[in-house]
């Protein structure tokens, strides 16, 4: 038994890494904002749609091998924008925030750290109340990072940060003088973040620790009861 509960804790925690690197990690939809509704509708009318489009929007999701791409130049990102496969760079834009991105990445490798040591642990020792602790560390920082990804993502959201300057921020001087012109005649403000959020990964780590938990517990109920029925059998 002691074995089986060694090999399940290593297998489920051994989990969080192919989770953190294959499932989506990141959500965002960017839509327009309400000052270009009237030219979306009045494009429609002109085209003769009975349900003209009040809005245009575009949603995508980003796992941690698709983020990995785009900061090396090697995702399709680039080749959207022209850049060639440029290196990434880090945007003025997002001083504001670079404190809660930070955390969240550092909360981020912390999990996947704790997950190495259970792993490593389940292989090496029998003593279960280091993986019991190390299981809660890892829940604890797990909502950690949820609580400050969403913090930042809040500031998007609120459309603090503009996110033409954002885009023109890794275009070419050219391109980036067009689109914020074409921009700006149309409206200021006329891109705005809709939805931004986790989108999986956080999920599968949360049921990860939780089950480490659970079974935990449930391997310390057991063994309490047979240990509990031993003297009653000496006794007879």
């Amino acid at each position: 038994m002691k074995y089986l509960y060694r090999i399940v804790n290593a297998l489920i925690a051994f989990a969080a890494f192919p989770c953190a690197i294959f499932l989506k990690f990141v959500y965002f939809c960017i839509a327009t904002s309400e000052s270009l509704s009237g030219v979306f509708e009045t494009l429609g009318n002109i085209a003769g749609n009975e349900n003209p489009y009040s809005s245009v929007g575009l949603e995508e999701s980003f796992s941690i091998k698709d983020l990995i791409e785009i900061l090396t130049g090697n995702h399709d990102v680039y080749k959207f924008k022209g850049l060639g496969g440029g290196a990434f760079f880090w945007p003025q834009e997002l001083e504001i925030v670079d404190g809660r991105i930070n955390a969240t990445i550092a909360l981020f490798i912390a999990t996947l750290l704790i997950a190495l040591f259970i792993v490593i642990w389940s292989i090496c020792s029998n003593k279960r109340l280091p993986v019991l602790g190390a299981s809660v560390a890892g829940l604890g920082t797990t909502i950690g990072m949820i609580s400050c990804f969403n913090s930042f993502a809040a500031v998007f959201e609120s459309g603090e940060i503009n996110l033409i300057k954002l885009f023109t921020s890794f275009s070419s001087p050219s391109d980036a003088g067009l689109l914020t012109g074409i921009v700006n005649f149309l409206a200021k403000d006329a891109i705005i973040v809709d939805e931004f959020r986790l989108d999986g990964v956080q999920n599968a780590f949360l049921f990860i620790f939780i089950g480490l938990i659970a079974w935990t517990a449930a391997y310390y109920l057991i063994e309490l009861g047979d240990n509990e029925e031993k003297p009653e059998k000496k006794k007879h």
